[in-house]
C-alpha cells in the first residue's frame, strides 16, 4: 500500500508540473471583468440597466461567467450575442434566433438583425462589452461591436468595454483592407493581424464616432502578460490567419491538427491528474489507521 501511495504521489507531482509549466514565470493578467467590483466600476455600473455583449469567451481569470458575475452584482437586463451564439455552438455563417437565458433576453446579432434595434436598446441604460477576439481582422466580433457602438451613439447609450489581451500580441502584420472591399467580415482599413485589443478597437471606433462620454477600458495590467487559455488560443488564432491567407492546403491542415492534438493531450493530462488525485484521496482515507 505504501508503495502504491508513493507511486500515486509521484504521478501527481509529475502531472501537476506538466500542466502548470506553461504558467510558470508568467506575469498575471488582470482582465476588465476581474475589476467590476472596484469603486470606479461601481460608479459606472451601479443603478443602471445593463446590456452585455458577450459569448462563451466572457469569463474572468477564474473561468467564472461574465453573465453570472454581472447578474450577481448589478442589474443585468439583456444579452447581445454575435456570430456562433452565446455558447459558440452555432456553425460559422449560420444565423440564430433571439431567445432567453436564465430569464434574461438574449438578442441575436447574427440573425434577422446585425445591429441592435431601438427596441432592444430600450431595455438598457449602459452597454457592457466583454468578449475575446482572436486578433484577426475578419473575425466578426469586431464588426458586431462596431455596429453596437454606432447604434448606442444614436440612442445616446453609455458603452463600457471590459478589456482583455489580444492573443496574438500587439504586432500588426498582413495586407490592409482596401475601402472598396469593406463587408461584415472587414469594416475598417486594418491589417489582417490588427494588433488591437477589444478595448483598443473600441477606442478607434469611439474616435470615428466623435464620442467623448464613453468609457473604454478597465484595461488589464501588464499588456505583455498572458494566461494559459490565451496562450493556447493564440496558436489557434495564428493558424486561422494562415488558413485564410493560403487556403485549405495540406500543410495548413496538418498544422491545425497538430495544434488540436497538443491541446487534446493537455486536457487528457489534466483529467488523468484529477482522477489520480481522487484515487489518492480515496486510498488514503479508506485505510484503517487503528
Amino acid at each position: 500500500m505504501k508503495k502504491l501511495l508513493c507511486i500515486l504521489c509521484s504521478l501527481l507531482i509529475v502531472l501537476f508540473a506538466a500542466t502548470s509549466f506553461a504558467a510558470a514565470g508568467e506575469k498575471r493578467v488582470v482582465l476588465g471583468i476581474d475589476r467590476i467590483d472596484e469603486p470606479f466600476a461601481k460608479q459606472l455600473l451601479a443603478g443602471k440597466r445593463l446590456g452585455l455583449f458577450t459569448n462563451q469567451s466572457g469569463v474572468d481569470s477564474k473561468l467564472r461567467s461574465s453573465t453570472e458575475l454581472l447578474q450577481k452584482s448589478y442589474n443585468l437586463t439583456a444579452l447581445f450575442v454575435p456570430e456562433h451564439g452565446l455558447f459558440g455552438a452555432v456553425a460559422a455563417g449560420e444565423t440564430f434566433e433571439s431567445h432567453t437565458y436564465k430569464d434574461i433576453p438574449v438578442h441575436s446579432l447574427y440573425g434577422e438583425d446585425r445591429r441592435p434595434t431601438a427596441k432592444m436598446l430600450d431595455e438598457i441604460d449602459t452597454m457592457v462589452v466583454d468578449i475575446q477576439d482572436v486578433g484577426i481582422r475578419h473575425y466578426t466580433y469586431f464588426s458586431s461591436l462596431a455596429y453596437i457602438m454606432e447604434e448606442c451613439a444614436k440612442a445616446k447609450k453609455q458603452v463600457v468595454v471590459l478589456d482583455r489581451p489580444n492573443p496574438l500580441g500587439g504586432a500588426m502584420q498582413g495586407p490592409v483592407l482596401k475601402p472598396e472591399y469593406k463587408t461584415f467580415i472587414g469594416l475598417y482599413e486594418l491589417p489582417l493581424r490588427h494588433g488591437l485589443t477589444i478595448g483598443e478597437f473600441a477606442s478607434y471606433i469611439k474616435q470615428k464616432l466623435n464620442r467623448t462620454d464613453w468609457n473604454i477600458g478597465f484595461s488589464f495590467h501588464n499588456k505583455k502578460g498572458t494566461i494559459n487559455i490565451i496562450k493556447n488560443f493564440s496558436e489557434y488564432g495564428f493558424n486561422i490567419g494562415i488558413q485564410v491567407l493560403y487556403g485549405n492546403i495540406g500543410i495548413v491542415n496538418f498544422l491545425l491538427q497538430l495544434c488540436n492534438f497538443k491541446l487534446c493531450c493537455f486536457n487528457i493530462l489534466v483529467k488523468v491528474r484529477n482522477l489520480l488525485n481522487k484515487l489518492f484521496v480515496f486510498i488514503l482515507f479508506s485505510r484503517n489507521f487503528t
